[in-house]
């Protein structure tokens, strides 16, 4: 269908294959302001067109989606040839930033390692964050960049799959965790829900931890309430 981002600058108007040079592929890249164009609307204003309303999460599923057609028309050039591939290397090096130990040979090697891989079958994942005041931490005992922690537990145990961690390592020093058994645990109920402290202490319990009693405590307002 027609999309439109007024800020990377997108603007295809017709629906169906659209072949993009480069500067026009990083508008598709860039967009996390998308507007689309659905059948119920005939208007070209785009004014009226409704909003993706996914912003950096739709970007990098489209940059996805890119990456895997760039590497499928790579792909065809024949990868698995060291002719083919030092010369798919060299053309684009001098647009590429890379750690100064990571040589055009490195790359050469990759690429003749990984040339059977099947592209559309890689796992791919768009992992929403927690976003704080500060986003610089030490992951597994080891400084890992700028990292923001997912918001989704799940989530948390791919990048630890992906790092080769430990589920039983925890995160921030590297260190393994104490064990359940070693932890004694008082649960105290604040929510208003009748047993849900007993219920918690069990579920607690059949993970390992030792349990120390429950109680009640006051229930809180909400701002909302007079």
């Amino acid at each position: 269908m027609p999309v439109f981002d007024a800020y990377s600058g997108l603007n295809i108007p017709r629906a169906g294959c659209v072949h993009l040079d480069g500067y026009h592929a990083l508008q598709v890249v860039r967009a996390r302001h998308l507007q689309y164009r659905p059948a119920s609307v005939t208007t070209t204003n785009h004014a009226y067109w409704p909003y993706e309303l996914q912003s950096d999460l739709g970007r990098i599923n489209r940059d996805h989606e890119f990456l895997r057609v760039l590497a499928s028309s790579v792909a065809k050039q024949g990868l698995g040839n060291p002719v083919t591939d030092f010369r798919l290397v060299n053309s684009v090096a001098g647009q590429l930033e890379f750690d100064n130990a990571f040589t055009t040979s490195d790359m050469v090697h990759l690429l003749l390692t990984f040339h059977s891989a099947k592209i559309n079958s890689a796992p791919q994942l768009t992992i929403p964050v927690s976003v704080g005041p500060n986003t610089s931490y030490i992951y597994a005992g080891y400084p890992k960049g700028e990292i923001e922690f997912p918001s989704l537990v799940p989530d948390l145990h791919a990048i630890d799959q992906f790092l080769q961690i430990s589920p039983d390592t925890n995160t921030l020093t590297g260190q393994p965790l104490p064990r359940p058994s070693a932890v004694t645990v008082s649960v105290v109920n604040g929510s208003g829900v009748a047993n849900i402290a007993a219920t918690t202490l069990s579920s607690l319990e059949a993970l390992g931890f030792r349990g120390a009693g429950t109680g009640n405590t006051p229930v809180l307002a909400s701002q909302l309430e007079t």
